[in-house]
């Protein structure tokens, strides 16, 4: 959950929104990235962002059973954070359809943070052209996806033109399928 540290006692630099755990510890990963990385944004837009990163790290502690996104990342585990990332988007695209509401700017929110962090974690070393071509998958892979239900076909405006000329045979006065002579001929018939 976000959490608003607005101490007194605490250096004015320190204060502000941090992203922490279920025990009040802060989140590595998530503090590094909104107070290093995206230290631009307004407070509102922090907690926005910080808010979708802690449905992230909860989502990945109910798939894994533990709080472990800091660890994969650090790591570079990408393809437990494709795991994660999967479940995430499974979740949000329920959560979408049950409540018709718009969450492409959290999941937008957590794939930036796990690519940008798999790219800050790990470029130097060997393994920084191994961890570039997983951030580029990721990126590829998940950037174009979007968490809201397919929204229904708008109604008909216009009449296809058969339906038009169906009518108007209809609505013809010397047309067999007027419905005045389907009544005479009932008339007849009965």
């Amino acid at each position: 959950m976000p959490l608003n540290l607005s101490s007194t006692s605490l250096p004015p630099a320190t204060a502000g929104l941090i992203s922490a755990g279920s025990s009040g510890t802060p989140r590595f990963w998530a503090t590094i990235w909104s107070d290093v990385m995206k230290t631009s944004l307004a407070p509102s837009t922090r907690r926005k962002h910080l808010s979708a990163l802690d449905r992230l790290y909860d989502s990945v502690q109910r798939q894994r059973g533990s709080d472990c996104l800091d660890r994969l990342i650090a790591e570079a585990d990408a393809d437990a954070l494709e795991d994660c990332l999967v479940g995430f988007l499974a979740q949000l695209r329920n959560e979408a359809a049950v409540t018709n509401v718009d969450k492409t700017s959290t999941w937008t929110s957590a794939v930036s943070f796990v690519s940008d962090m798999l790219c800050f974690s790990g470029t130097s070393g060997a393994r920084a052209a191994e961890i570039e071509a997983k951030v580029l998958r990721l990126e590829t892979l998940y950037r174009q996806l979007v968490p809201n239900p397919e929204t229904p076909p708008l109604p008909i405006r216009a009449l296809p033109p058969l339906v038009i000329e169906d009518l108007y045979e209809v609505f013809k006065t010397d047309s067999p399928r007027n419905p005045r002579w389907c009544t005479d001929r009932l008339a007849v018939v009965v």
